[in-house]
């Protein structure tokens, strides 16, 4: 019978726990790869945005992602590359030797960038109000009640809002900077950081959105990296 594990236990010990340990017993397993970008950029077909709020996107660092655009998954590969994952050593261990995506990768992939204040702060306890509020001032519109989970928000009450807004020519600079912030909400919430629902994103990341320094760009290629590497860990160890 064939041994999908480590024949030397000392460094990677999980094995018990690691999802390759399902491949004998249902080896056709393929997971479900949940994600919300598809109706983001189907509501930027319908409507466009403004030149305006691109260059805020190129600003903030997250215009590399749109250039993307929807990008068809293998759900297959997926499958083997998290079979092949060691949270032990943040690697993927291969036939040929262990690699491992790196910062570098993050930057050249979607152009996000590595240097720059750091993307961190603790949850809020905030009331619905509270919440409507703050999404007011900085995204320029009030979810109704029921588009918040806490400190979350659903992305449907995001997208909604784009289809039927978009800035023009003669639109306050202000409402510039509000449209470019739901854009990035729904990028973080359906592509970069998407939760296990896959249709919210934190208002936490909205913080770090409110002042937009193009001179120093906050570092979101760290966050993401760090994300990804905690994904990972909580799909690998599927026993736990």
């Amino acid at each position: 019978m064939a041994n999908f594990g480590p024949i030397d236990t000392s460094v990677l010990y999980g094995q018990a726990n690691h999802r390759s340990e399902d491949v004998l017993g249902d080896p056709d397993t393929t997971l479900t790869v949940r994600r919300g970008d598809i109706s983001f950029f189907r509501v930027l077909q319908l409507v466009p945005r403004h030149i305006r709020v691109l260059q805020v996107l190129q600003n903030m660092s997250f215009f590399g992602i749109l250039q993307c655009g929807h990008i068809e998954i293998d759900t297959h590969l997926i499958t083997a590359l998290v079979e092949r994952w060691r949270p032990e050593t943040h690697t993927f261990h291969f036939s040929v030797g262990e690699a491992t995506i790196t910062l570098q990768d993050i930057s050249i992939i979607w152009a996000l960038p590595i240097e720059g204040n750091l993307i961190t702060g603790v949850d809020i306890k905030w009331t619905t109000q509270q919440w409507q509020n703050y999404c007011h001032q900085w995204l320029g519109f009030r979810p109704n009640e029921n588009a918040f989970k806490r400190s979350r928000i659903k992305l449907s009450a995001l997208l909604d809002w784009l289809l039927n807004n978009t800035c023009d020519d003669e639109s306050p600079f202000d409402a510039v900077l509000q449209e470019a912030r739901v854009c990035v909400m729904c990028i973080i919430g359906g592509i970069l950081c998407p939760d296990a629902s896959g249709n919210t994103v934190s208002l936490l990341y909205l913080r770090h959105m409110e002042i937009i320094d193009e001179e120093r760009p906050s570092n979101w290629g760290t966050a993401v990296l760090a994300f990804i590497s905690g994904a990972l860990y909580s799909i690998t160890t599927w026993k736990n």
